[in-house]
């Protein structure tokens, strides 16, 4: 069962990811590692992520994206860098970094989610189905409560993404791709 506007959404995503110069965000982001602790969820990217380029389609550049989570989240990322104890200079120079590579990661698992709205019925992503270790959750059939959770994983040196994290609740299929 092919679907038209999936296809084209599908179509029109990877029209988007092509454009991205992955080797100048590299060159300015790769060697800044300032804010790499553990941030509340309140604060980071992942539901903004979730939101524009799976909820909405909204398919924002590195740069706009940035700039809408920045100013939305304004009050609660002074809150946490005045608790983590960072000086301005230090955190507001680590934070787009950090949330580069999250917007990177997060991409490549919209684009798969992208990919199986082509071929199934129903395919959910959400913030909270991503806290709890599931990356891309496909329905079997239209009228089904059947369903296969799908877990991304990037193959790569970082120690945080070699660390499997636990998945609660229902199961995952894991799938390594590699940059």
């Amino acid at each position: 069962m092919v679907r038209k506007d999936e296809e084209r959404k599908l179509e029109e995503f990877n029209q988007f990811l092509g454009q991205i110069d992955l080797g100048s965000y590299r060159e300015k982001y790769s060697k800044i590692k300032l804010v790499e602790l553990d941030m509340p969820r309140n604060i980071q990217a992942i539901s903004l992520l979730y939101e524009y380029y799976w909820d909405k389609f909204e398919l924002l550049d590195y740069s706009d994206f940035y700039k809408v989570y920045s100013e939305s989240l304004q009050g609660e990322l002074e809150d946490f860098r005045n608790r983590a104890m960072f000086s301005k200079e230090t955190f507001y120079r680590g934070l787009p970094a950090r949330i580069y590579r999250t917007w990177a990661s997060l991409l490549t698992q919209i684009q798969g989610g992208h990919l199986a709205n082509t071929m199934y019925p129903k395919v959910v992503m959400s913030s909270e189905l991503d806290y709890s270790g599931i990356d891309i959750r496909i329905f079997l059939y239209d009228t089904s409560d059947k369903y296969i959770n799908i877990q991304v994983k990037k193959a790569t040196l970082s120690r945080e993404v070699r660390t499997p994290w636990p998945i609660t609740k229902k199961q995952a299929v894991n799938y390594k791709y590699y940059l």
